[in-house]
C-alpha cells in the first residue's frame, strides 16, 4: 500500500493479468479567509506580474459601414449585367445564323447565274468552233472565246465551293455539325 493511499477492492484486466485499483485518501479542509486576507494576496499576484495588464474588447458590426447594403446593390447589378450579357449574345446568334442563311441564298443564287453563264460560254464555244472550222473566224478570236468559257468555268466552281461552304455553315448553325 502506497502512502496516503488503499486498495480497493476492484480490480482493472490488462493483457490477461488483474492488477489492483488503488484509491488515494481524500481529506477535505475548509477555512475562512477575511477580505483584507484576499485583497492582499491580490496585491502580492500584481506586483509580482510587474502591472502587467489584460484587457479584451468586443466589436459588434451594426452597419458595416453600408458594405452589406452596397454589396447586395452591386449584386444585383452584376446579374442584371449578366442577363443583358446573355440577351446580347443571344441576338449575336440569331443575326449570325440569319446572315449565314442570307449568305447561302445568295451563294446558291450566284451558283446558278454563273452556271447558266458557263452553259451559254460553252455554246458560244462550240458555234465558235464550226466557225473556226468552217474558215469564218480567225484563231485568235476563237481562243478568246475558249478564254471566256474557262473563265466561265472557273466562277462557276468557285460560287459552288462557296455555297456548298456556306451550306456547311449553316448546318452547323442547325447544331448538324460539319460533316464533308
Amino acid at each position: 500500500m502506497l502512502n496516503g493511499s488503499e486498495v480497493s477492492p476492484y480490480y482493472v484486466n490488462v493483457n490477461g493479468s488483474q492488477y489492483s485499483v488503488i484509491v488515494p485518501n481524500l481529506e477535505a479542509a475548509q477555512s475562512k479567509v477575511s477580505f483584507g486576507e484576499r485583497w492582499s494576496g491580490w496585491g502580492t499576484q500584481m506586483n509580482n506580474n510587474f502591472r502587467q495588464s489584460l484587457g479584451f474588447s468586443i466589436s459588434v458590426p451594426i452597419n458595416s459601414g453600408g458594405n452589406a447594403r452596397f454589396n447586395y446593390e452591386r449584386s444585383k447589378l452584376d446579374l442584371k449585367n449578366a442577363e443583358l450579357t446573355k440577351t446580347l449574345a443571344d441576338q449575336t446568334l440569331k443575326n449570325d445564323i440569319y446572315k449565314a442563311y442570307y449568305n447561302a441564298s445568295a451563294a446558291l443564287e450566284k451558283f446558278n447565274a454563273t452556271r447558266l453563264t458557263y452553259e451559254i460560254t460553252q455554246k458560244a464555244f462550240a458555234i465558235a468552233e464550226k466557225r473556226s472550222a468552217l474558215g469564218l473566224l480567225n484563231t485568235y478570236d476563237l481562243l478568246i472565246s475558249q478564254n471566256n468559257m474557262n473563265r466561265a468555268q472557273y466562277d462557276m466552281l468557285s460560287s459552288q465551293f462557296d455555297y456548298v461552304f456556306k451550306m456547311k455553315v449553316l448546318e452547323f448553325y442547325k447544331g448538324q455539325g460539319i460533316k464533308l
